[in-house]
């Protein structure tokens, strides 16, 4: 599965791409929305994982290009607690917080692609 992957702190980032690619999906990481909207528009994904973050214009600009691919999946992860909003929470499958424990960030690719997670390969 092709999978953008947005986070501004590089070491979270870092982290999500080398779970994700152990798992065999390829990924695009990004540190911020317009780097995120500059690779949707040149490249195909299958699912983007984004942290909540940019100010509320970024957030819109960003939601409204997700909007113009509506198959596209999208899971928010975020270290803030669950009562922060954003303009991307209406696009989202999935909401989940960031923890030690990564097999629900796994999980939350999983259920999106119909892929299942098979000792770091997907089948």
């Amino acid at each position: 599965m092709r999978i953008l992957l947005v986070d501004e702190n590089r070491r979270t980032r870092e982290l999500f791409r080398a779970i994700l690619a152990d798992a065999g999906h390829t990924v695009a990481a990004t540190a911020s929305y317009p780097q995120a909207t500059e690779l949707l528009y040149h490249h195909p994904f299958d699912l983007v994982v984004s942290e909540i973050q940019g100010s509320e214009g970024e957030q819109h600009r960003f939601a409204s290009v997700l909007r113009r691919r509506p198959g596209l999946p999208v899971i928010l992860h975020t270290a803030w607690p669950s009562t922060v909003q954003s303009r991307l929470d209406r696009l989202a499958r999935q909401r989940m917080e960031k923890r030690t424990d990564f097999r629900p960030l796994l999980q939350a690719v999983d259920s999106s692609s119909g892929w299942q997670t098979v000792r770091g390969r997907t089948a």
